[in-house]
């Protein structure tokens, strides 16, 4: 501990670019999915690259609307599959449900195509200490006239 001490008082910056474990521990990540495979669709992929050299990764949840099942296992991730295609709203729900049973502070809801990166969940976790109170961060879409949705 001395050393990380000496470390941070000889180059106060040595810990920009690192994602805190208690972030990590704070966060659910929900992919839902339809008709693509967990390990083959742009969410998961990109967010295992995220991770790819970091000792800690978050929690996933991930809900699986296709008709066959082929289940994703690990150790931080939580796969339900519901051949009804209830929906995104369900599949939220019970995100919703298993976040509040390991006690988290924040979900981040992803679809299947949607791409993160590293300096996505950098500035996420800067953003939610900043606004720590916020309830929802949402996307805002603009194109060059202006607002989308």
């Amino acid at each position: 501990m001395d050393d990380l001490n000496k470390i941070l008082e000889d180059n106060p910056t040595a810990l920009k670019g690192m994602i805190a474990g208690d972030f990590l521990e704070d966060l659910l990540v929900v992919i839902v999915l339809y008709k693509t495979k967990a390990e083959e669709s742009t969410a998961y992929i990109s967010l295992s690259s995220s991770f790819r050299n970091s000792p800690r990764i978050p929690d996933m949840f991930i809900y699986d609307n296709s008709a066959s099942c082929t289940p994703l296992k690990g150790d931080r991730i939580k796969y339900l599959h519901d051949p009804t295609n209830s929906g995104v709203s369900k599949a939220y729900n019970e995100a919703s449900f298993h976040a509040g049973k390991k006690h988290k502070k924040w979900m981040l809801l992803l679809d299947q195509d949607t791409r993160v990166n590293r300096e996505f969940f950098l500035s996420l976790q800067d953003t939610s200490e900043q606004y720590s109170q916020t309830v929802a961060f949402v996307p805002v879409m603009t194109d060059g006239k202006g607002f989308i949705s």
